[in-house]
């Protein structure tokens, strides 16, 4: 019996193909089924839909913490959080630098997760501060005319573990990082340092994200102080020495946290996630054959397009008779609605647009025109042999 359905709806996809059927009934329920496969293509390309999302930041109040993306510790994955300053902080080449955080890590990121960066448009940041698995890695830009990767790297392991308050101190002279771990020496890296030092730049202050609201961190930040010079924990206790940039993360109903310091700088929490700058589409270079997650997209985007390659062949097909016109009416249409879909993947905080899913879709559209003109070749015969 079931076998006999399958032969029965292939017949009918067979007559609509060729243009062969006179009777309404299969084509309004091709058009039906049409009409559902791009909606749910659509639907798992674009889901959550929440181009307005709240911005997921929280007041400890029994700490004077700021929390950061708590929402998806209760398995809502959809929001994201970022802070940020309006103000640019001016930096000179081979500027020394001191940033002191006191924070908690409440949940592992997926992948790296921003605990402060620096911002200047470009396409790797100046600086910035983050958290993967449990280590702490610290990426400073290098200049335009360097090879290789476009940042220098430092990192300490095993030193942010999920609920355990630490205070990180990261500082740099003009030849040389440190990393003080709950006011103690951990790591000294010479000839690094945290500024470029070969040209100089000014920067928002971004933090719980990257400035467009991507790898987000999942924690509790109690205290943030930004030094223009090297510092060490002893100096700090003293009191000798002032930052030029201090928050306190205390309860507050106003969307702006004031610096301690001064009148600039002032941290803007607003209630609607809105990051500072757009995302770019993840480049093919991106790919790590690594990781198996990877894998699974690939796949999933390749043939999750088949269904809807197949609907746009059932309509352009039947109005092309030119194979080669037909194979790229459909890999085309596929493309466009990829991109529209990757696209809007710009505005929703928990996607990104990548050109691999746009490859791995289009890829889709292209196995769906060969089945597609298969399947009519067969239709066109089928129509002949009733025709004689």
């Amino acid at each position: 019996m079931p076998s006999k359905r399958i032969d029965h709806y292939l017949n009918t996809l067979l007559d609509f193909l060729s243009k062969g059927s006179s009777d309404s009934r299969p084509r309004k329920l091709t058009v039906c089924l049409s009409v559902a496969i791009l909606i749910v293509t659509v639907y798992f390309g674009a889901k959550p839909f929440n181009f307005i999302s709240r911005n997921d930041l929280e007041f400890a109040s029994k700490t004077n913490g700021l929390s950061f993306n708590q929402s998806s510790i209760e398995g809502e994955s959809s929001q994201r959080a970022i802070a940020y300053t309006l103000d640019s902080l001016s930096l000179a080449e081979k500027q020394p630098i001191s940033i002191l955080l006191e924070l908690t890590p409440t949940r592992k990121p997926d992948g790296l997760g921003t605990l402060i960066q620096l911002h200047d448009a470009g396409t790797q940041p100046p600086l910035m501060v983050a958290q993967w698995q449990s280590h702490l890695t610290v990426r400073s830009r290098r200049s335009a005319s360097s090879s290789d990767r476009p940042y220098r790297e430092i990192g300490l392991r095993d030193c942010l573990e999920n609920g355990e308050t630490v205070s990180l101190l990261i500082s740099s002279s003009e030849t040389d990082a440190f990393i003080y771990v709950n006011e103690v020496l951990a790591e000294r890296k010479p000839g690094f340092t945290l500024i470029d030092p070969d040209a100089s730049t000014t920067a928002q202050i971004v933090l719980g994200s990257s400035a467009s609201g991507e790898q987000y961190w999942i924690g509790e930040m109690n205290r943030l102080a930004i030094f223009d010079q090297q510092v060490n924990p002893q100096e700090i206790r003293s009191g000798s020495i002032y930052p030029l940039i201090e928050y306190s993360f205390q309860n507050s109903k106003d969307t702006t946290i004031p610096n301690l310091r001064s009148e600039a700088f002032a941290l803007q929490t607003p209630f609607r996630f809105k990051p500072i700058q757009l995302k770019r589409f993840a480049p093919l270079s991106d790919w790590d054959p690594n990781r198996s997650s990877q894998y699974q997209d690939t796949i999933l985007n390749l043939f999750g397009f088949i269904p809807i390659g197949l609907v746009f062949f059932l309509f352009i097909g039947r109005e092309l008779n030119n194979r080669t016109l037909q194979f790229i009416g459909v890999v085309l249409a596929c493309f466009i609605l990829s991109f529209a879909i990757e696209y809007a993947q710009i505005y929703l905080p928990s996607r990104s647009p990548s050109h691999l899913d746009l490859l791995g879709n289009s890829l889709g559209g292209c196995i769906a025109a060969i089945i597609g003109i298969r399947l009519k070749i067969e239709g066109d015969k089928r129509s002949q042999s009733i025709g004689n």
